[in-house]
């Protein structure tokens, strides 16, 4: 579950950068139209590479761990 977490944290982080990064660069080319080819915009193989990349080092972070689901309690007198 924490996994998958990641992964879709990964998706919209990827998502939210690729909006921001195409608007930035239209405005700077002074370009009204967004599907412009001047306007850096990357193949969904890029989106889905970089997104598997972010997926791949969030697996590597959690290696070894175990997600027991267990709450660990103070143990009562």
């Amino acid at each position: 579950m924490t996994r998958t977490a990641g992964l879709v944290a990964g998706l919209a982080i990827w998502n939210s950068a690729f909006v921001g990064l195409r608007k930035r660069r239209s405005d700077a080319l002074g370009i009204e139209e967004l599907t412009a080819p001047e306007v850096f915009v990357p193949t969904f193989a890029e989106v889905v590479g970089l997104s598997g990349l972010l997926a791949m080092i969030g697996l590597t972070l959690t290696m070894g761990t175990t997600f027991d689901n267990k709450l660990k309690l103070p143990v009562e007198r």
